[in-house]
């Protein structure tokens, strides 16, 4: 019996999951080395000295008392593996997939815990991804839909905002200012789980430069097209300071690019929690910010050219009247007899040339249709065609 009795210590002690030994009372009377290590609490802490309860977060311990009575009732072990928040010695939280089974011979429970913290990480990181993918999806649409990219964002970040579980989300334009030589930032847009959070109605939000904003590392980073991953544990004092101020934890800040030109960015606050991004999160991320920016480069291309055609419009109609007004002039002087034929040959002639000139903005005008034939609005059709 006492070789027995070695061998289940020996297996105990060196098994691949944390165990807990526990008594009717509760009370924790033996913890192996895996147990320890992940608690990082020593054995001499805890055999004798603590609860089961002391290491489960305090809102999953009523379910957990439930289970523990279950099995002391039917003396049987349950099979079902059930996840908990353990809490570690420093205060901070693991996840742990645990299993309880009970000895009859001496009515103690063994409880197994295995650390599932990163497996759980990484699927919830990929879970967000691809709630961020199916925004995006979304938002492609809408931009698709409408040549106004502003109608569309305070859905798109709502969107974007339950995609993401992150506590803020803002837009920022970029404005040179040239007598500074400086580039200031002005929020246009924001989104907000908590409306204590929000900013875009104050006014400090307005006309800042990356310097007075304690960020001016974001100018340099954002300008080569990279992505910013803030965490407040890491940051310099001058970010932090900003940090705590704005009660955010972590951040990740896209650029928000024109066709090669940096026109601003859109930022995610994480202010609840201390969160991991994971790299499939921080791309697709940059990924909205991409299709921002190509809805915005459409919209400034579409009115760029809706400006252009109308304004070429307005130089082929103005002509065309005066050529027919003109021509109506010569044909009712030619019906009254009162005009001669050197006039008639010069008036012609002027007619020619201003001919000529409406042929050279048609020529003009099939060109930038030819390059846009995509962009060009009912509105202008409608226009040349009255």
């Amino acid at each position: 019996m006492q070789e027995k009795g070695d061998i289940y210590k020996i297996i105990f002690e060196h098994a691949k999951t944390g165990l807990l030994l526990i008594d009717r009372e509760s009370t924790v009377i033996a913890a192996n080395r895996v147990f320890c290590q992940t608690t990082g609490y020593s054995e001499d802490e805890i055999e004798g000295n603590i609860k089961w309860m002391d290491f489960i977060h305090k809102d999953e311990i009523p379910h957990l008392m439930d289970v523990y009575k279950k099995i002391y009732e039917t003396k049987k072990a349950d099979d079902t593996i059930y996840e908990y928040k353990v809490v570690k010695k420093d205060g901070s939280l693991i996840d742990a997939a645990t299993t309880v089974s009970f000895d009859p011979e001496s009515q103690n429970l063994i409880a197994t815990f295995l650390d599932i913290t990163e497996k759980k990480n990484i699927t919830q990181a990929l879970r967000r991804r691809d709630n961020i993918l199916d925004a995006i999806n979304f938002a492609s649409n809408q931009f698709l839909k409408s040549h106004s990219w502003e109608e569309n964002m305070p859905e798109i970040l709502a969107r974007l905002g339950e995609a993401t579980g992150v506590s803020r989300i803002y837009c920022f334009k970029n404005a040179d200012n040239e007598k500074k030589g400086k580039i200031l930032m002005n929020e246009i847009f924001e989104w907000v789980r908590n409306e204590s959070l929000a900013q875009i109605r104050n006014k400090k939000m307005q006309g800042l430069s990356y310097r007075e904003a304690n960020v001016e590392r974001w100018e340099k980073v954002l300008k080569r097209g990279e992505i910013i991953y803030a965490d407040i544990g890491t940051v310099d004092a001058g970010e932090r300071e900003n940090m705590e101020l704005l009660k955010v934890k972590s951040s990740v800040v896209a650029p928000i690019f024109l066709n090669g030109r940096w026109w601003g960015f859109v930022g995610f606050d994480e202010s609840e929690s201390d969160r991991i991004w994971s790299e499939a999160e921080i791309d697709a991320l940059g990924a909205a910010a991409g299709l921002i920016g190509s809805a915005i480069y459409k919209q400034e291309s579409y009115e760029a050219l809706t400006a252009y055609i109308t304004e070429s419009a307005l130089r082929l109609k103005e002509p065309v009247k005066i050529i027919t007004d003109n021509l109506e002039e010569i044909k009712n002087e030619l019906e009254e007899g009162t005009i001669s034929k050197e006039n008639i040959s010069g008036q012609i002639s002027v007619q020619i040339v201003n001919l000529n000139q409406i042929l050279e903005n048609l020529r003009m005008l099939n060109r930038s249709i030819a390059q846009r034939r995509s962009e060009i609005p009912n509105s202008y059709r409608e226009f040349i065609s009255k």
